[in-house]
């Protein structure tokens, strides 16, 4: 065997112990097996021989790609036993899509058949790994860069029981080990999932398994190494004050407060010994998930997603007793902190009055259902459950959150029940109120022109509704809701429902390469959502595509300074996102309040076009190749402008693709003397002063002059005198200085002397 230390010897299959890593069962290939059916698997049939003895006690059997089938996962669930193990995608029974690789590194899609989870991780850019389990329902995500799922990090600390033994026997010879040898461990639960928030407690057995004892000199727990050694819990700065021991020879327990969802790992144990140089270790202790009620991500039976989903919250049924009282308790697939709160619904409307997790019913009625949330997750509550029968009014929405992308197609589902026949039921969504006749009264979402000729709701099985809508916008995004009415019941509950997000792609620059005029670029087709599996990718340069370019949501190259990068969905390339591309030759512009003067305020102001956003900076020519910036923001202000300032000013704009110059801009300064600006401003106020004075005095010689040049003639009419002088120089204030004659006057004047 090419991969074995010895190339030649006797193969058999061996079963280990994962507490132990001790030798189990086994037997040697003989090649071909008469007592194996026709029809049955070759590791099928090795699997189940090597597991008879511990079938039907709930265990756990982790295996290889040789040995993983659904088949056999399903025979050993029929035994009470769990499956875990990676599967070779040339398998018959796997749908073609999981054989695609998935376009995004780290995405995970999550499929579910009957009680068997696959997992398909793409954990390198070429190479996805694809794990099935049988062993729970539900799938955590890790929330860190890589996102690993739980079920990977499950199976890694399973899988190498064999390779070790294999090891043991090759190297242990003798009962008693100098170094490092292994800890009988035993951690019950193996797998232990948490509320974000809450506190748990994780109990472990230990004996040493050579000399039987369980009294060591040290022990403590760690969940990583450093420089090769394990790192003590309570020296770790990320559990400081949240983390305590207990225990009594034999037993230990950990138990950690305020959990974050970064403190999910293996929890492992490292324990000293009394002799010199007795070290026991053990690299498989508890799995701890932490989470915050969204853990699990997959997609719709349509390929559509992803889709968030919740640990599972249920009401449990009891009774009726005796006495017709029924008991109700509202239980959680993860661990609940103490003294939690919760709600219960009644038919859709919550009860005030119960906030206990167990909850008596005295009257109830066939028509009833009810469901329970934990009080500070009010938008994760169980589905609603009959108290009596199975014909009672209920809805529940499938998935809590889809997400999707523009253009594409979502479906939203619901699953209903009516005591009574129906006689009308429909979707619509909450955020449309204000459209409606009445705004306490939903309306079909048929109706609205919104979503003319893009909805459509049909029912692939009897009591599940499905929503679609085509072509999506950004404004889909809203709450969806299904509702029923009959002769004497309409359903009105206001828990929440489906939300769905609709988001446009982006180009993301995950790493560069930049000289001076191009740049090499690692560019991701990025969005809120995961794409899909089966969907591709579509990559245009300046508007324009190459069937030659990537399908995948990456994108590596050299490009220049010129050219605009963007992406689609492949199918939806009217939908493109907006393109990235380096910064434009910067313009510059020059604000002053008038001519450039000695102490006058100036501005330069630099701006171009780039995505990402470009950054600024503004320099002086002075044949300096080291000069630094003047401005890193967009504006060179001069609040008093001297004459050393003038010269010659240029800006640079930068973003990660590159980086451009602006033409040189000379900026003068007026070289006017203040002295004779002042020697002006002077002469002036001298000067201005003298033609008023002069005008002034002429003004009052005329009037004098008027006054005493008038002579009245006989015939004259009253009160009219003629004036001696240039008509053009009489004025209104000239004429209303004359006084005017009385006519006592003329009649002395007619009197003949």
């Amino acid at each position: 065997m090419a991969n074995k230390l010895d190339k030649f010897g006797i193969k058999f299959w061996l079963a280990s112990d994962v507490e132990t890593r001790y030798f189990l069962n086994g037997f040697p290939y003989l090649c071909k097996d008469s007592t194996r059916p026709a029809n049955q698997r070759l590791g099928d049939s090795v699997v189940m021989k090597l597991v008879e003895p511990y079938v039907g006690k709930g265990r756990n059997v982790t295996t290889d790609t040789f040995f993983t089938s659904l088949n056999l996962a399903k025979k050993l669930l029929q035994k009470n036993t769990s499956l875990v193990g990676t599967m070779n995608k040339a398998r018959r029974d796997l749908l073609p899509s999981v054989r695609v690789q998935s376009a995004e590194r780290f995405a995970t899609t999550i499929l579910k058949h009957e009680q068997a989870t696959l997992t398909v991780y793409q954990g390198k850019p070429r190479k996805s790994v694809t794990l099935l389990r049988t062993m729970q329902p539900t799938v955590s995500i890790g929330s860190d860069r890589k996102r690993k799922p739980e079920t990977f990090t499950c199976y890694n600390v399973t899988k190498v029981e064999v390779d070790v033994l294999d090891q043991m026997a090759r190297q242990y010879t003798v009962k008693v080990i100098q170094g490092q040898h292994l800890l009988r461990l035993k951690c019950s639960p193996p797998e232990v999932c948490a509320l974000k928030g809450s506190s748990v407690e994780l109990n472990c057995s230990y004996t040493d398994p050579f000399t039987g004892t369980n009294t060591f000199k040290r022990m403590y727990w760690f969940t990583e190494e450093r420089d090769g050694k394990p790192v003590d819990l309570s020296t770790d700065p990320q559990y400081e004050g949240r983390v305590s021991f207990t225990g009594a020879p034999g037993h230990v327990t950990l138990r950690i407060t305020d959990l974050r969802e970064s403190d999910s790992a293996v929890y492992n144990i490292m324990v000293e010994a009394e002799e010199p140089g007795g070290i026991f270790t053990r690299d498989t202790g508890v799995y701890l998930s932490v989470i915050d009620l969204q853990v699990q991500m997959h997609r719709d039976q349509y390929g559509h997603g992803p889709v968030l989903t919740y640990p599972e919250l249920q009401v449990q049924v009891r009774g009726p007793d005796p006495y017709g009282r029924v008991y109700l308790t509202c239980q959680s697939s993860c661990l609940v902190p103490q003294h939690s709160s919760y709600i219960w619904y009644k038919t859709g409307e919550e009860i005030q009055s119960e906030t206990s997790s167990s909850y008596n019913l005295k009257d109830f009625t066939r028509e009833d259902s009810y469901s329970c949330a934990l009080e500070r997750h009010k938008d994760s509550p169980s589905l609603f459950v009959c108290v009596w029968g199975s014909s009672c009014n209920r809805v529940s929405h499938t998935d809590r959150k889809i997400c999707a992308p523009k253009g594409s197609s979502v479906n939203i589902s619901s699953n209903y029940n009516s005591y009574e026949n129906i006689t009308s039921k429909f979707w619509f969504s909450p955020a449309l109120s204000l459209h409606w006749k009445n705004p306490i009264l939903p309306e079909d979402l048929n109706e609205d022109s919104q979503f003319a000729d893009r909805v459509q709701v049909f029912e692939t099985e009897r009591g599940r509704s499905t929503l679609r809508i085509t072509d999506l916008r950004e404004s889909d995004s809203a709450e969806y809701r299904f509702k029923f009415k009959t002769q004497s019941f309409e359903w009105t509950s206001s828990l929440p429902a489906t939300t769905l997000t609709v988001t446009a792609l982006q180009v993301r620059v995950t790493r560069i390469l930049v000289n001076q005029s191009s740049t090499y670029a690692d560019l991701e087709c990025h969005g809120s959502c995961i794409p899909a599996r089966g969907f591709s990718f579509t990559w245009f340069r300046n508007g324009e595509t190459n069937s030659s370019w990537p399908e995948t949501t990456f994108y590596k190259g050299w490009i220049s300074l010129e050219e605009e990068i963007s992406c689609a969905f492949r199918g939806h390339e009217q939908f493109p996102s907006p393109p990235v591309y380096a910064p434009k030759v910067p313009s510059v512009l020059v604000t002053s309040s008038g001519e450039i003067l000695e102490n006058s305020s100036v501005t330069l102001t630099c701006s171009s076009d780039a995505n990402p956003e470009a950054k600024y900076a503004w320099y002086k020519k002075n044949g300096d190749q080291d000069v630094q910036p003047l401005s890193n923001t967009s504006q060179l202000v001069f609040s008093s402008f001297q004459s050393s300032d003038s010269g010659e000013y240029y800006c640079v704009a930068e973003n990660v693709l590159g980086k451009r110059t602006s033409k040189l801009l000379f900026v003068d300064m007026k070289y006017k003397s203040m002295m004779v600006i002042n020697a002006i401003r002077l002469a002036l106020m001298a000067v201005i002063p003298i033609p008023l004075l002069l005008f002034s005095l002429w003004m009052s010689h005329c009037r004098k002059k008027a006054t005493l040049s008038s002579t009245p003639e006989p015939n004259e009419p009253e009160g009219t005198a003629e004036i001696e002088s240039d008509p053009d120089n009489i004025s209104t204030s000239a004429l209303n200085s004359i006084p005017a004659v009385k006519p006592q006057d003329i009649e002395e004047q007619e009197t003949p002397v």
